[in-house]
């Protein structure tokens, strides 16, 4: 159940700051908490995060052509 709420608050959480913050950011933040949630190390949960992020973002944005948000830092 937790699990759940968690991820529903990751989504709203995306929608609100994504524009802002960007999909890097907001999204390596997002994937990091939901490890979290599902009882992954801390290890594990900031490797996922920082090796998956910038992967889904390059498939994403170049191999797909879809518009990622890029905040306000650009990226």
């Amino acid at each position: 159940m937790i699990s759940s709420v968690v991820v529903v608050l990751v989504v709203a959480a995306y929608i609100a700051f994504a524009e802002t913050a960007g999909f890097l950011l907001v999204m390596g933040a997002g994937l990091f908490v939901t490890l979290l949630t599902l009882r992954n190390s801390l290890a594990t949960s900031v490797l996922v995060a920082v090796l998956a992020t910038p992967a889904v973002y390059h498939v994403f944005s170049h191999f797909l052509s879809v518009p990622l948000p890029r905040g306000g830092m650009g990226w």
